[in-house]
């Protein structure tokens, strides 16, 4: 019968390579972390959002190390036309960015970014007209008004009361890609609709 002492080995090598990590200010999330991926709630979440290329991925250790270079800047006190070092843990953590142009969210200082998996990291390609939007500017207006909450059922709301949520299911495409939660000064937040968030409703 074989040793187990190998894997044991491999297993505490890889948990105290995670830990490292972890403080050091990189971070990682999990499946049950995933849920709530509306890019609105990841943009208020982040410290950081650009527009940027990936130059460059370079594996050291425990973590990954991404040079960007930064297009646009739509949070954040880093200037446009600029290169940035954005870290994070290897393997499950690694939200695993490719040679292309991404939408890119992050935590911590200019000089010390972090992102994850469990981040809203995605191809430019990809982006909807209403996601721009939320980046250019409906986004960063409503994150002190509004919270996205995950929720699988819906609650019904009192007509007098002004909700401060809008609740999003994991799996709805619609709210995601075509829809930004907004305050309405007489009815409090409430998902936008436009032609495209009818239509995909639709579908």
């Amino acid at each position: 019968m074989k040793s187990d002492g190998p894997v044991l080995l491999l297993i505490v090598i890889t948990f105290i390579s995670l830990l490292s990590g972890i403080a050091n200010g990189e971070q990682c999330c999990y499946d049950w972390e995933l849920g709530n991926n509306h890019p609105q709630q990841k943009f208020c979440e982040a410290d950081f959002v650009a527009l940027g290329y990936i130059m460059n991925k370079e594996v050291e250790r425990s973590k990954v190390i991404y040079t960007v270079h930064v297009y646009q800047v739509y949070k954040g006190a880093i200037s446009w036309s600029s290169t940035v070092e954005i870290k994070a843990l290897s393997g499950y953590c690694d939200p695993n960015l490719q040679d292309d142009v991404y939408v890119i969210t992050a935590s911590g200082h200019p000089t010390d970014l972090s992102t994850s998996r469990c981040k809203w990291n995605e191809k430019w390609s990809s982006v909807t007209s209403t996601q721009l939007e939320g980046l250019k500017s409906l986004y960063k207006k409503y994150c002190d008004n509004c919270e996205i909450l995950e929720s699988l059922i819906i609650f019904p709301v009192p007509p007098d009361v002004k909700p401060k949520r809008c609740a999003y299911y994991p799996d709805s495409k619609c709210e995601k890609l075509h829809s930004v939660c907004e305050y309405h000064q007489h009815a409090g937040c409430r998902w936008s609709s436009n032609t495209n968030f009818l239509t995909c409703l639709q579908e």
